[in-house]
């Protein structure tokens, strides 16, 4: 009965010890899951944060090629005020006599 005894105290506390062990591998898991949780937060916010960056550069862009058309067609109107000859030249530039000048 003694040595019987002694043998259900032994695997108690190997038991204990092994509960032991999986009771700290656990806290570690979760600190890791926890640890990329954090991570997986601020990649979402990095990517949130680059996606308006390049909204807010695309409206840029947008803006200002609306800009470039405009003054390219006020430029047409100017020369259509105050040019009467235009010229072509195989290298694509346009050039016009003003009337403005004598």
């Amino acid at each position: 009965l003694y040595r019987l005894s002694c043998t259900l105290y032994r695997l108690s506390c190997t038991l204990y010890r092994l509960s032991c062990t999986l009771y700290r591998l656990s806290c570690t898991l979760y600190r890791l899951s926890c640890t990329l949780y954090r991570l997986s937060c601020t990649l979402y916010r990095l990517s949130c944060t680059l996606y308006r960056l390049s909204l807010t550069l695309y409206r840029l862009s947008c803006t200002l090629y609306r800009l470039s058309c405009t003054l390219y067609r006020l430029s047409c109107t100017l020369d259509r005020l105050f040019c009467h000859v235009n010229t072509f030249h195989a290298s694509g530039s346009i050039s016009c006599t003003c009337n403005l000048i004598p």
